[in-house]
């Protein structure tokens, strides 16, 4: 049988290993710096696919809208098929916008979070680590550029302004995981 003393031993014990491994307090704040970081993250996220979802349904009411103008004013005539055309060109880029805003917009939350990071890392910070967080505010700004040269392109050249627009993107995302790899220590 357990002894009265081998009992109070153990509760000693178990109560001296629970208080020395009770977490730290400074952990727990940077934990919670973190946790409200992700969340602000994923708040902008969420609000990048509203927007581009909205911008999706205001280009389909107006391609809808135009499609029932031409049809009254053209009927099937040569001249409402080239409006027509038109319409879905309009229509195509303004959901490409959307959705290429949407993604922009995500990777500057994930750019927010790494500088946050960054700097509550403070002097720990590599050198590595703020080289590649400075390399995403260079690459993101040939992206806003691109993105305002987008306006700009004619229909002939819309193809190949797309194509160059994906690759500063995919440019910047490959960019911000090498940079989050370097602040996060993977």
């Amino acid at each position: 049988m357990i002894s009265y003393r081998t009992l109070l031993t153990a509760g000693a014990l178990f109560a001296a290993a629970s208080v020395g491994c009770s977490s730290d307090p400074n952990k727990k704040v940077k934990q919670a710096r973190v946790d409200e970081i992700e969340a602000r993250r994923d708040a902008k996220d969420d609000d990048a696919e509203r927007e581009r979802e909205r911008a999706e349904d205001a280009a389909g009411r107006e391609r809808a809208a135009r499609d029932a103008e031409a049809e009254v004013r053209y009927g099937s005539s040569a001249a409402g098929a080239r409006a027509e055309a038109e319409a879905r060109m309009t229509e195509s880029r303004k959901t490409y916008r959307a959705r290429l805003d949407e993604r922009v917009q995500k990777l500057d939350a994930r750019a927010a979070e790494l500088r946050a990071k960054l700097v509550e890392a403070g002097p720990k910070a590599t050198t590595d680590a703020r080289d590649r967080v400075e390399a995403i505010r260079n690459q993101r700004e040939l992206v806003g550029r691109g993105r305002d040269e987008l306006g700009r392109v004619s229909d002939d050249g819309w193809e190949t302004a797309r194509r160059g627009m994906d690759a500063r993107v995919d440019d910047l995302e490959a960019i911000i995981k090498r940079a989050a790899d370097s602040v996060e220590g993977r």
